[in-house]
């Protein structure tokens, strides 16, 4: 496990067509004591699709084909255990790991990639770690290490769209009825 690859910058972002509202609506600061910093959370619904881009700047010479990019999601909760443990998130911490289809080449100057996702349970969740695996090693960016703000996702549960209506209102056990 390698921390930052220091020819590779990465900045992650969250595509504001993909949150109610856009970024301007829903969006709250919250600090994050245990590591002196902010997270700047985003209001989602379950079952909104998300969609985060990676953007990688090379300044290696030649193109790089990498094995996979994988963002690690994490709960709020589980990321504060991880820092005030040992500070370095694991794919055994994460609630989620999104990742880019293979193969992956990374060329000189800017490249873009997207995750996506449709959360299905509410929480609140941290955009932590972005992983770049090359050949036999894997280069970690901790989005509490990065200069750009962190990225949070605030999901809350949805309005209804269904209901079930029972008819009769009740049931007697062991009798059959039509329902």
């Amino acid at each position: 496990r390698w921390g930052a690859f220091p020819f590779l910058e990465t900045e992650l972002s969250i595509d504001p067509e993909t949150v109610p509202g856009g970024l301007a609506g829903g969006k709250s600061s919250q600090p994050l004591p245990f590591l002196r910093r902010k997270l700047t959370k985003h209001l989602c619904f379950v079952g909104d699709k998300l969609r985060f881009s990676l953007s990688i700047h090379s300044h290696l010479p030649r193109p790089i084909a990498v094995n996979g990019v994988r963002l690690y999601l994490v709960t709020l909760d589980q990321y504060e255990r991880v820092y005030r443990r040992n500070g370095i998130v694991a794919e055994d911490d994460a609630f989620r790991v999104l990742t880019v289809e293979t193969p992956i080449d990374i060329h000189p100057g800017a490249n873009e990639f997207s995750f996506s996702w449709q959360p299905m349970t509410f929480d609140t969740y941290v955009l932590a770690t972005v992983e770049i695996q090359w050949k036999e090693a894997s280069f970690f960016y901790d989005s509490a290490l990065l200069r750009k703000p962190m990225i949070g996702l605030d999901i809350q549960p949805s309005e209804p769209t269904q209901t079930i209506e029972l008819n009769p209102l009740f049931l007697i056990p062991g009798h059959v009825q039509n329902v």
